[in-house]
């Protein structure tokens, strides 16, 4: 019923506009054309609201408009998703930055975010795996993600066999 009734008020806006324009018209040579434009103005303000949305009468429901797919809270939640995905994205590839300047060899940086409140994406945990027999290069790894992104990392040392063991 609000989709219907803010066309309506669309439309009328657009008859009153027009009008205005039509008294505000100069006479002489540009006359035909300025007339043309406004009415051409009006015809396209009076069409496109029917055809460029997704309009249908159905009589039998009594609705006019369908609503859109899927629901608003799930389309936020995965909206929020994606942005703590890409928060953690960036937060990992500026930690290897890091990492790479400093000469530290590592296998992998995992990064965790959530969002603390509405205003805030704060990160949860940072957790550097080192390469085998990098044991030496733990505390500049340490020193040296927490300088670039403010928060103090795990540090595990990777052993032979794939697996981590804590550092």
């Amino acid at each position: 019923m609000d989709t219907i009734r803010s066309t309506a008020v669309s439309l009328c806006a657009t008859l009153v506009v027009t009008g205005i324009f039509s008294m505000l018209l100069p006479e002489g040579g540009w006359n035909r054309y300025a007339r043309f434009a406004v009415r051409l103005f009006l015809l396209l303000s009076l069409v496109l609201p029917f055809a460029g949305g997704d309009f249908r009468l159905d009589l039998e429901s009594g609705s006019s408009w369908e609503e859109p797919a899927g629901n608003a809270g799930e389309m936020e939640a995965l909206a929020e998703e994606q942005l703590l995905r890409n928060f953690a994205a960036n937060l990992e590839l500026a930690g290897e930055q890091a990492l790479e300047e400093a000469g530290i060899p590592f296998q992998k940086i995992e990064v965790t975010v959530h969002i603390a409140d509405e205003q805030r994406i704060d990160i949860t945990n940072i957790r550097i795996t080192l390469e085998p027999g990098a044991e030496r290069f733990a505390g500049e790894a340490e020193s040296a993600v927490a300088e670039r992104l403010g928060k103090t990392p795990e540090v595990f040392i990777a052993d032979t066999q794939g697996g981590t063991e804590n550092g």
